[in-house]
């Protein structure tokens, strides 16, 4: 990764001083120091502020040493579908921060389903939404909650679902739980399949088998987030065939000690005879 080197080398041919950036950017002056010291690695939400303020893309950004070669247009160009995969083309993610610069998990509650689908990409709408934080988490992640009303994968019903947000779609594995925002399919919980370098399409499935499995295209999602926990205010239920396990080894434990209790007994009166 060469962001640190980057945001030198680019702070420097625009001739920006880290507090003439920090100013720029809303962040603090020590934050600039340690980003550039590859002292601290900024979220993804801040990646994406940096690259847009000097009008490099995020992949240059990250992965093209921009000092040794000179930003250049692709001759080698995607097609359009790829290019919204990859996230070629910046998908915008509103997110909001505490005092500290600490992005929050803002909460999509099932009532507020539509409006989100409608107005994920505005920060107004996003800043309005219930917000929490995690601290077991991992870190360099951006978060969202998403309350969940079917049961199609293992987190129980009505389960809020915490997922991070996925910038670059082709990274996705197979068989990966992801939470998809789409105005065709609403926000559904689903384990996936990537056939994008196939057919542009994400296939999801119903791991309990209620319904059948089904494709989407990828120009009909808006966001994906891959699952990070869930949470839930009901408690799991024992699985049916653990608790008929557990009901047969209490009958056959008590059937021992009856058995055990009449041997001692017939012994003791063999014993009684004998005298």
């Amino acid at each position: 990764m060469f962001f640190s080197s980057n945001l030198r080398y680019l702070r420097h041919v625009h001739n920006l001083t880290q507090e003439a950036l920090s100013k720029h950017l809303g962040v603090s002056l020590k934050k600039i120091g340690s980003y550039e010291e590859a002292r601290a690695t900024p979220k993804l939400g801040a990646l994406i502020k940096i690259a847009n303020f000097f009008s490099v893309s995020l992949e240059q950004f990250i992965n093209q040493n921009l000092s040794i070669k000179p930003l250049q247009k692709n001759t080698t160009e995607l097609p359009e579908l790829k290019k919204y995969a990859a996230a070629e083309r910046l998908r915008i993610l509103s997110i909001s921060q505490d005092r500290n610069e600490n992005e929050y998990i803002e909460l999509v509650r099932l009532d507020l389903e539509e409006d989100y689908i409608r107005g994920y990409s505005n920060i107004d709408f996003v800043a309005g939404l219930p917000k929490c934080q995690l601290p077991a988490l991992p870190l360099n992640h951006t978060y969202r909650a998403f309350e969940i009303s079917d049961a199609l994968l293992a987190a129980p019903t009505n389960s809020i679902v915490v997922g991070a947000f996925v910038a670059d779609w082709n990274e996705l594995k197979d068989d990966e739980p992801c939470i998809i925002v789409s105005e065709n399919t609403g926000i559904i919980f689903r384990k996936i399949k990537n056939q994008i370098a196939q057919n542009d399409t994400l296939l999801l499935e119903d791991t309990n088998g209620q319904f059948s499995s089904y494709s989407v295209l990828v120009e009909d999602i808006e966001e994906i987030w891959r699952f990070a926990a869930y949470i839930s205010l009901d408690f799991p239920e024992v699985p049916t065939q653990v608790s008929q396990l557990r009901q047969t080894m209490q009958n056959l434990q008590s059937a021992l000690d009856i058995l055990e209790n009449n041997n001692d007994k017939n012994k003791k009166d063999s014993v009684e005879k004998g005298e």
